[in-house]
């Protein structure tokens, strides 16, 4: 069974092995891609200056090839659909190569035999369930929330990806007309900025605690069985179902296109749930390799800064040409599965260790930790709002990699931790909120994107005036795009002042929360739903 489930990461993890040419390729176009884009003129944006191109962290040239814009209710233009250039990506075949991979797997234990496997000795006291992690989950849970929210603006005219909707503030529902810089930009991109740094890595930490524990009560075999389970069929879900199908809604319902379920390889569509994906890919590649317990004290100060420093270099490293990414990779590429996998790691030895429960620190060096990371989140908000268009050369990738990718994940990470085990999280409601909040994780995208619809329609209703423009993007030959290329859906709004944009993200934050958190109790219900959300 051991060899057999093999496959499973070999499929998922191969793409490794056959980078090599994609990648010089990839290196190739990024030595000539702002070059390329101001001679083509490919942005549609012309205010977006070469700097905000690297903003975007050495991501894959996007072409704004062809758009539509028209009033709400007004006269439809015809939007003819992209050549379908993502089949020509090899990481998109690679992410179906992880999908077949999940799919194989659960196919696997559906047919197996059900007898239970010997329980294995536990090798020692794994980590215990804590209240107060309960309450970090749903803290981040709703932190995923105010990100996507957030995203969903578009600032400087970048649009995010991993929506299908977006709405853009301007002085005019004209696409070339500028968007003005306020001071909703700087804490727009602090937020977004912070929460980056840490909260998928600490996601992963709280994950990889309970891995240990887990595989010691059941055995490989059951252990294997129910991550496949609980963290593949959300996956496949997601990737095969919910995503395609939130896409085909924007396109078909909210903007009245045609658009056809699948059309331009948008069959297959990643989106939040690529964190489930690799925390299944870890959590077998753990089942196999897990062997006698390696017994690690808990950390210390100069260990954390140790940590934080080491990571923060191996990022300034990848920060360059290095800075790899595709669509089977984290959302930041190489970054991203690098600091991931580490934060997993280290949640593992944390359960097997039990550091959460053990660690105890003096009130000097928790306080030292603390103000050390009040110092770079507040220098980050300064940095930041000196970061406009017309100031960009201040921004430096390898810095942000350092500090932000590196070191402060690290010390914030555990600051709040420490945070939340001296207060005492208890309640019905926060009972409720965590067995939840996987659930919220899942489906919050569709909440999040009809909420922001609704949105938009009030505000047309106090008169302000709406535009509707889709984007389609594409590639040229060699370059490596991240996402799938699907069409953007964005709402153009006419907003001359910061109090649009605050309004329409309090707006969308406060509704998406009341209305996602309800929705994922009252699904997790659902017959046949408790043993997998």
């Amino acid at each position: 069974m051991r060899i057999w489930l093999g496959c499973f990461l070999l499929l998922a993890l191969v793409p490794l092995a056959s980078s090599d040419g994609a990648f010089e390729k990839h290196c190739e176009w990024r030595e000539a891609q702002l070059e390329m884009l101001e001679e083509s003129g490919a942005m549609e944006a012309s205010e977006l200056n070469v700097g905000l191109l690297q903003l975007s962290l050495n991501s894959s040239r996007v072409r704004l090839d062809k758009t539509a814009e028209t009033g709400i209710g007004s006269e439809r233009k015809t939007w003819s659909r992209s050549s379908g250039h993502i089949h020509e990506d090899w990481g998109w075949w690679m992410m179906l190569c992880q999908l077949f991979a999940i799919a194989v797997g659960l196919l696997y234990f559906a047919i197996a035999d059900s007898g239970e496997e010997p329980q294995v000795t536990v090798k020692t006291e794994s980590c215990a369930r804590l209240p107060y992690l309960d309450a970090v989950k749903v803290f981040m849970t709703v932190s995923v929330v105010l990100h996507h929210v957030l995203t969903l603006e578009q600032i400087y005219g970048l649009p995010d990806w991993w929506l299908p909707l977006n709405v853009k503030f301007c002085l005019g529902t004209e696409a070339e007309q500028p968007c003005p810089e306020h001071i909703f930009s700087s804490v727009h991109f602090w937020l977004c900025g912070l929460n980056q740094a840490y909260f998928m890595n600490l996601f992963f930490f709280i994950s990889g605690v309970f891995v240990p524990g887990s595989f010691d009560r059941r055995g490989l075999k059951t252990f294997l069985r129910e991550k496949f389970t609980r963290l593949g069929l959300p996956v496949l879900l997601w990737y095969l179902l919910l995503g395609p199908l939130l896409w085909t809604f924007t396109a078909r319902v909210i903007f009245k296109e045609r658009f056809y379920h699948g059309q331009d390889g948008l069959w297959v569509v990643r989106g939040p749930p690529w964190f489930i994906m690799w925390l299944l890919i870890y959590s077998v590649t753990y089942g196999f390799v897990d062997g006698p317990p390696v017994t690690v004290g808990p950390p210390t100060v100069a260990s954390l800064l140790a940590v934080g420093l080491g990571l923060g270099t191996i990022q300034c490293a990848l920060s360059g040409p290095l800075s790899y990414r595709s669509d089977w990779l984290p959302p930041f590429g190489v970054q991203q599965l690098v600091i991931t996998s580490i934060f997993f790691a280290a949640g593992c030895l944390a359960g097997r260790n039990r550091w959460l429960e053990e660690m105890d620190m003096p009130k000097h060096s928790i306080w030292f930790l603390r103000t050390l990371t009040i110092i770079m989140a507040a220098a980050y908000l300064v940095y930041h709002s000196l970061l406009t268009v017309d100031n960009f050369q201040l921004y430096n990738a390898s810095v942000h990699g350092f500090f932000m990718l590196g070191l402060f994940p690290v010390i914030f990470s555990f600051v709040l931790l420490d945070l939340f085990k001296h207060v005492n999280w208890t309640g019905q409601v926060l009972d409720t909120m965590a067995s939840s909040a996987y659930t919220v994780f899942i489906i919050h995208p569709w909440v999040v994107v009809l909420v922001a619809w609704s949105c938009v329609f009030f505000f047309q209703a106090c008169g302000t005036q709406v535009a509707q423009r889709i984007s389609v993007r594409k590639t040229d030959a060699g370059a490596m795009p991240e996402f799938p290329l699907g069409p953007q859906f964005t709402f153009v709004l006419q907003g001359e002042s910061d109090i649009s944009h605050w309004h329409f993200a309090l707006y969308t934050f406060v509704l998406s929360n009341v209305i996602v958190w309800p929705l994922a109790a009252a699904i997790k219900k659902l017959p046949g739903l408790k043993r997998i959300l």
